[in-house]
């Protein structure tokens, strides 16, 4: 429970600085409340990822507050971005992880000496 709120909390920073970064005149407050919004049609199994979800509900969403297409499109497909870039390092860490402990499995058995039939 605990690391699923860092999660959410870390996901609220990383919009807000994206936001930001895109010149979006939105405080955090809204944009943190909005974007569960656009995370929920993500949800819908048609796409790869939610791409092309997420942008064309981020524009819906945030056109209702008065952000510009661009702005909304330009968050979107950056937060994607950022999650891509983070799964694709926790994937090599894993990958990198899991081949450390299947070497350590084999090392080991192959120093217990002869098996018992």
């Amino acid at each position: 429970m605990g690391l699923a709120i860092a999660n959410q909390i870390a996901q609220g920073v990383i919009l807000v600085l994206i936001a930001r970064a895109t010149g979006m005149a939105l405080d955090a407050a809204s944009l943190i409340l909005l974007f569960p919004l656009v995370l929920v049609a993500t949800m819908i199994p048609v796409s790869f990822g939610g791409w092309g979800l997420r942008e064309g509900a981020a524009v819906v969403i945030f056109e209702l507050v008065g952000v510009p297409e661009s702005s909304a499109v330009s968050m979107s497909v950056i937060f994607g971005l950022v999650l891509g870039g983070a799964g694709l390092i926790g994937g090599i860490l894993w990958a990198v992880d899991s081949r450390r402990v299947r070497f350590t499995a084999t090392a080991e058995a192959s120093t217990d000496g002869p098996r018992a039939r």
